[in-house]
C-alpha cells in the first residue's frame, strides 16, 4: 500500500491515510499542517495544525508517495516535524493501520468542506517557551557588563 496525496485547490493537499490537510511551504521544503482529522493516525501521534512536516522517513515530503506500507498489518512511519507550539524539531512515529480510519472519498470530501468553511489559515502566534530564560540571561549579562564597565571607568 502507498501513501497517496490528493491535490485540492490552490496547492492544498490532503493525505487521507494520515488524516492531514497540508499546504506547501517552499521555503522549508515541507508542508504545514492546516487541519488534522479527529481519530486519524496523525492526531493519535500528536500532530496538530501549524506543525511542519519536513520528511517522511528519510525522504522529503515530495517523495511521500514512494513510501510503501503493509496492507496486512499496521505500519510505522517516522515523520520529521517542526512543532512551533513547542519550538522543537522532533521525529514523530505515526502508526498507520492497513485500513484507512474512514473511507478515503469521505476524507477527501471532508477536507474540501473544511477548506470551504475556513478559506484562510487563521493567524497564530507562538512564543518560545525558553524565551524568558534567554531574556533573563541577556539581562544578567548586560548587568554584569554594565557593572564591569563602571569599574573600569573608576
Amino acid at each position: 500500500m502507498r501513501i497517496l496525496v490528493h491535490r485540492l485547490s490552490a496547492g492544498v493537499e490532503v493525505c487521507p491515510r494520515l488524516g492531514l490537510v497540508l499546504v506547501p511551504l517552499p521555503e522549508f521544503g515541507g508542508r504545514m499542517v492546516r487541519h488534522v482529522f479527529a481519530t486519524s493516525p496523525a492526531e493519535r501521534a500528536g500532530i496538530s495544525a501549524y506543525d511542519v512536516v519536513l520528511f517522511v522517513g528519510k525522504r522529503p515530503w515530495n517523495s511521500v508517495q514512494y513510501e510503501v506500507l503493509s496492507d496486512k498489518r499496521a505500519s510505522e512511519l517516522v515523520l520529521d516535524v517542526w512543532m512551533p507550539r513547542f519550538f522543537k524539531h522532533v521525529n514523530v512515529s505515526v502508526r498507520v493501520d492497513p485500513e484507512p480510519f474512514a473511507p478515503i472519498a469521505d476524507i477527501v470530501a471532508a477536507a474540501t468542506r473544511h477548506l470551504a468553511e475556513h478559506p484562510l489559515i487563521p493567524k497564530a502566534r507562538f512564543v518560545n517557551p525558553r524565551y524568558a530564560c534567554v531574556v533573563d540571561a541577556l539581562a544578567a549579562a548586560a548587568r554584569r557588563t554594565g557593572a564591569s564597565q563602571k569599574r573600569a571607568r573608576s
